[in-house]
């Protein structure tokens, strides 16, 4: 069963890929239950054998009891965050202008990442979006000279986020690509959607190639083809 609190699966890509994912989980007699929200999560058995010993309670009043509950869930940002006097938006993150500075102390504090929102152009909290802005803040910094003592300043340029697409995958060698807005501002092309083997193929070869480290890029194609002749390892010690 999967439970969905909108009204649609992969609600940042398009209508069309949120549907072709839907069918392939029936497909797969997988129950979808959209505009569905947990409300509680209680224990029904005292026996720890009972494989269904705890029900989850929806918003509708309705129960489903389960083994075995994955739980993905919005972000949040850490209690550092929300204890800071700096002005905040409406989920809590931090208010920042173009610059991604804190209003008030331009050049001396910046905000990124999941912890920061620009009210005027909010961006979702996505690790490609703070990626970029890792990298836009990187180079402001360093471009500064080390024995100057007085603030960083404004960067030159504001931050402009470019939209590479959207991926994932659902199982079955399966995947979807989203690049009906691929680029920056005013600036997006629209591109095709691709489902099915194809779109897995990409997701890995994606996934395999941000990787930073040539360990990485070594073990994971041999964990990928261990787990495809044996299957996963799910054992613990």
């Amino acid at each position: 069963t999967l439970v969905e609190a909108g009204g649609g699966l992969l609600g940042s890509f398009s209508q069309s890929l949120a549907t072709y994912v839907q069918g392939s989980l029936q497909k797969r007699n997988i129950d979808i239950r959209l505009n569905t929200a947990v409300k509680a999560v209680e224990s029904i058995s005292d026996d720890p054998k009972n494989s269904s010993a705890v029900q989850a309670i929806f918003q509708d009043g309705s129960v489903l009891p389960f083994g075995l509950m994955v739980w993905s869930a919005g972000l949040k940002q850490v209690k550092f965050i929300d204890s800071l006097s700096f002005e905040h938006g409406p989920t809590g993150r931090l208010t920042v202008d173009d610059y991604l500075q804190i209003p008030g102390h331009e050049g001396r504090i910046f905000a990124l990442g999941d912890c920061a929102v620009n009210t005027t152009a909010p961006l979702a909290p996505l690790a490609k979006v703070a990626q970029q802005h890792g990298a836009y803040l990187a180079k402001h910094m360093n471009a500064q000279n080390p024995k100057n003592k007085e603030p960083l300043g404004t960067p030159d340029k504001a931050f402009s986020f470019f939209n590479p697409g959207s991926m994932a995958q659902i199982g079955g060698w399966k995947g979807v690509l989203d690049f009906t807005h691929v680029g920056s501002g005013e600036k997006q092309l629209s591109g095709p959607t691709i489902t099915g083997f194809a779109a897995w193929v990409t997701w890995r070869s994606a996934y395999w190639g941000r990787q930073v480290s040539l360990r990485n890029k070594i073990l994971i194609p041999m964990h990928w083809f261990q787990s495809w002749v044996f299957g996963r390892d799910i054992c613990r010690f």
